[in-house]
């Protein structure tokens, strides 16, 4: 599935869309972003950035799925660097 989001390309409007054919989902941008921001982009730009926000979203989906561990002793570090009166600052 894919999805192309309005706000992304840089418009300040809630329109998002989502389909399985990419060719389909540009029509439909094309169409939305033509109407509604009176803008004409090629159809190789809505590839583009179609490519690019699905690429952040399977990213995001794939570090959701994986668990953050700590290495032993990072809450002693953070501890002893910020405490009162240390300087914090460079």
């Amino acid at each position: 599935m894919y999805k192309l989001i309005c706000k992304k390309v840089g418009f300040d409007c809630d329109f998002i869309v989502h389909n399985n054919d990419q060719k389909t989902l540009a029509n439909d941008f094309e169409k939305h972003v033509r109407i509604s921001h009176r803008r004409d982009y090629q159809k190789k730009d809505i590839f583009d950035f179609i490519a690019v926000q699905n690429i952040a979203l399977e990213h995001l989906e794939s570090t959701k799925n994986e668990k953050i561990t700590c290495v032993d002793g990072c809450e002693s570090f953070r501890l002893d660097k910020w405490r009162i009166g240390h300087r914090n600052f460079p």
